[in-house]
Order: C-alpha cells, then sequence, then structure tokens
C-alpha cells in the first residue's frame, strides 16, 4: 500500500475531461482561451477531490509544450500546442482548492498524424480503426490493421512522458496511460519504461495502464490501481485492492451521441446530458467507495473550459450525499 493509493482511495470522487478542442487550426486559440479560474471553482464547487485531463489523444496536438517532443516530430510548439504551460497552470489552480491533478497520458501517441506517428516510430502508420463490441468476449476490439509498437517508439514517446513528469513534480498524483493493448505489443517490459519515467517526476505518483473495456476489474502492467474502464454502472469491486492496485472505476456519464465507442445501454465520453439520473450515480458510487474504492466520472468540457450544468449538478448531487 503506497501513499498514492490512499490517497487516491480516501479521495473518493473525481472528474474526468477529455480536452481535446476541435482538433483543428484552432487549437492554440483554444488552448489560450481555456479559463483555468473557471474550471477549478467549478470542479470545487462540485465537491470532487481530484481532476484528470488528457494530454493529448490521437492527434498530433499536445496540452502544453514539449521540446522532446518538437525535436523527435520535426514540428515547432505553435503547430502542436502553444507557448502557455496549461498543465501547470491547472496543477497550481487546483492546488489552491486541495484538488489532486492527474494526467492521461496514451501509449499509441500521435497515431492519427502521419508525420508525428512515423517519426515517433511505429512499425506501420495505419490507424487502427474502426472499434467494435464482440459479445462473445465482452470486450472492444479492433476490427483491422492494428498498430504494433516497438523499442524505438516506446523509448521515444517515454522521453516526452518523462521531460512532463520531471517539469510537473509532485504537482501531478497520478497518470492514466490509455492504449497500452496487447495487442499492440505491450508487454511487461515496455510498460515498465512508461513507469519509470513517471516516478522520474514524483515517486509518490500513481500509474496506470488501459489495455480496453474490461468484463471486469484486473490488473495489467503491475499497476498501481486499476484503469478501470466502463461503460455502465455494472462493476463493483469487491474489496479495495485488486491485486496490488487499488480499486478504481472510469466511467462517462454523458449521453451517446454518434459514437463508435458506445453501444446502445452505455453512456458515453466527452458528451452532455446525463446517461444516467443523479440518484444512480450516487447508488453506485456509495457501492464502490464502500468497498475502499475511488470512481472518475467523465463529463462534457467545452475549449474554454465550461462544463455541462445538469452534470454540474448532478456530481454536486452525488458528493453532498455520500
Amino acid at each position: 500500500m503506497s501513499k498514492g493509493q490512499d490517497r487516491l482511495s480516501k479521495s473518493k470522487i473525481g472528474v474526468f475531461n477529455h480536452y481535446l478542442g476541435r482538433r483543428s487550426e484552432n487549437w492554440e486559440k483554444d488552448l489560450l482561451n481555456f479559463d483555468v479560474k473557471k474550471l477549478a471553482m467549478n470542479l470545487k464547487e462540485m465537491g470532487v477531490r481530484y481532476y484528470f485531463i488528457t494530454v493529448m489523444q490521437g492527434e498530433r496536438f499536445m496540452l502544453s509544450p514539449s521540446e522532446v517532443y518538437n525535436k523527435i516530430t520535426g514540428y515547432t510548439t505553435k503547430e502542436v500546442s502553444s507557448e502557455r504551460d496549461l498543465i501547470k497552470e491547472i496543477g497550481e489552480e487546483l492546488k489552491k482548492y486541495d484538488i489532486d491533478l492527474y494526467l492521461y497520458y496514451t501509449g499509441d501517441g500521435p497515431h492519427n498524424d502521419e508525420k508525428g506517428g512515423t517519426e515517433m516510430g511505429y512499425y506501420d502508420y495505419d490507424y487502427p480503426g474502426p472499434w467494435v463490441w464482440r459479445e462473445e468476449l465482452q470486450d472492444y476490439s479492433l476490427s483491422d490493421n492494428i498498430l504494433q509498437i516497438s523499442e524505438e517508439f516506446v523509448s521515444n514517446w517515454a522521453s516526452v512522458l518523462e521531460e512532463y513528469a520531471i517539469r510537473y513534480g509532485n504537482l501531478i498524483k497520478g497518470w492514466w496511460i490509455d492504449g497500452c493493448y496487447d495487442y499492440f505489443g505491450y508487454n511487461q517490459h515496455y510498460l515498465d519504461i512508461y513507469r519509470a519515467a513517471v516516478k522520474k517526476g514524483n515517486p509518490d505518483a500513481i500509474v496506470t495502464f488501459n489495455n480496453g473495456v474490461k468484463n471486469a476489474l484486473t490488473e495489467w502492467g503491475n499497476p498501481d490501481y486499476t484503469a478501470g474502464e466502463r461503460n455502465d454502472l455494472k462493476r463493483i469491486p469487491e474489496s479495495r485492492f485488486i491485486g496490488s492496485a487499488q480499486a478504481h472505476i472510469l466511467v462517462p456519464v454523458g449521453t451517446k451521441e454518434n459514437s463508435d465507442h458506445a453501444k446502445k445501454g452505455e453512456s458515453d465520453w466527452c458528451s452532455k446530458g446525463l446517461f444516467f439520473n443523479k440518484e444512480e450515480l450516487l447508488d453506485y458510487a456509495k457501492k464502490v467507495t464502500d468497498a475502499g474504492g475511488a470512481v472518475t466520472f467523465d463529463i462534457f468540457i467545452d475549449t474554454d473550459a465550461s462544463f455541462d450544468k445538469e452534470q454540474i449538478e448532478a456530481i454536486k448531487y452525488v458528493t453532498a450525499n455520500l
């Protein structure tokens, strides 16, 4: 049991944002317009104790500048980010309200960007879509064109992670690293490289590696806490620890909006509205946290850091009545 695991368990409820802007030429403008104070005040009002935000996801765009990333890909800062160190600003603002900052990273890097993906070291650039739900496996899988990571890719991508981890130090309490799929070629050796990069910045930071939506909470890659990706409220941990990993669930609360990532009867990521009512969310949060686990709710965020009011009220209800 570590300090970081205890911290997450005691925090109980957090919020997750897929901040992807518009993935366009307006990316730099989006980052400059991001209202850090509004974000922090909304999180405080909701009564949550920790917050996740995406550093990047699939495209070339990054939430904060990285000299290492630029050197590897050949991009300039303004082509992929802005001069504003948004991660640092968010962390420092949240610290005023005793709200912990966690970061989302990926194991597949800028896989939708031909230049970035190639320079980072993929065997094959082809996009691995689409995602499909395989009923017989009770799991999401990629239908074809599976990306294959390499030692070169992991080394390069981990060096970007290490730059961020060292820059922010103990401002970052943990990392949720997506796309670490076994069918991409990930194994313990590769995941240990990411773990080492994280720990160089903050030895107490906790890290998890996501191997996809699973029908049960599982350990993958010797994590400090479970990735716990779900699209429903059906998974309740039997105890605080799954093996040696702190029990944790990540679930979106928004309504399905023409997404390939959510099947019928499931909520959707970064979407407005409520797929579950506030009573259902509270009941689920009680069951998970009574077992010693933590629940992270993914909600909508606009480019200026505005939230959906209906979702704000629902999470306020959960934290007030937990």
